[in-house]
């Protein structure tokens, strides 16, 4: 998961969630990577777009502050159980000149959106997606940096970890990557 700022005006976050978006009277279902509000980013498009702008319904999460959670909290939530704002939206494809054939459009890994005239709502809701999740994620690495090998300490890292997106059953040296350079990313761009 990145949340390279670069030359972006806006911090991306992840954020691994479905989508819907319709191209000829079809609609197709698709997963973001992660989003930002000047756009987001998506993965294993079944039909890349004929079109730009594009008709998408995106569903946001409302994450709670996960911090003063108990681990029996924690146990309890699960990422599908918090509120979230489901929108319509449009958005322009970027990175469409790389994909000059059918061929390269059955490859096509990833697409970038930028979003086409956002409503307010859109962007009060990504705002504090994002918000909300770099406030749990620093202080996630916060909690995990005092681990100090403690198995509970380390379950709730975990279940910490998966309600943000991540792959909390990876190896913990895997976590402890992805937090640390998340974590190193958000600080550089605040």
């Amino acid at each position: 998961m990145s949340l390279p700022l670069g030359n972006r005006k806006h911090l991306r976050v992840p954020l691994s969630s479905w989508f819907l978006y319709e191209d000829e009277g079809f609609v197709y279902k698709s997963r973001l990577v992660n989003i930002s509000e000047g756009g987001i980013l998506i993965e294993s498009l079944p039909h890349v777009p004929s079109h730009s702008p594009v008709a998408v319904m995106v569903d946001i999460p409302k994450l709670p502050l996960l911090e003063g959670l108990s681990l029996s909290e924690l146990m309890e939530l699960r990422p599908y159980s918090f509120e979230h704002d489901l929108l319509r939206a449009q958005i322009e494809t970027l990175r469409r000149s790389e994909m000059t054939t059918p061929v390269d459009q059955v490859f096509a890994r990833h697409i970038a959106g930028k979003w086409f005239h956002p409503s307010s709502q859109l962007n009060q809701s990504i705002r504090a997606y994002v918000n909300s999740f770099c406030t749990n994620l620093a202080a996630l690495w916060g909690y995990y940096l005092k681990t100090n090998g403690d198995p509970d300490r380390i379950k709730k890292v975990r279940l910490w970890a998966n309600l943000l997106g991540y792959e909390g059953e990876a190896k913990l040296s895997f976590l402890h990557q992805q937090l640390q350079k998340d974590y190193g990313e958000i600080q550089k761009n605040l």
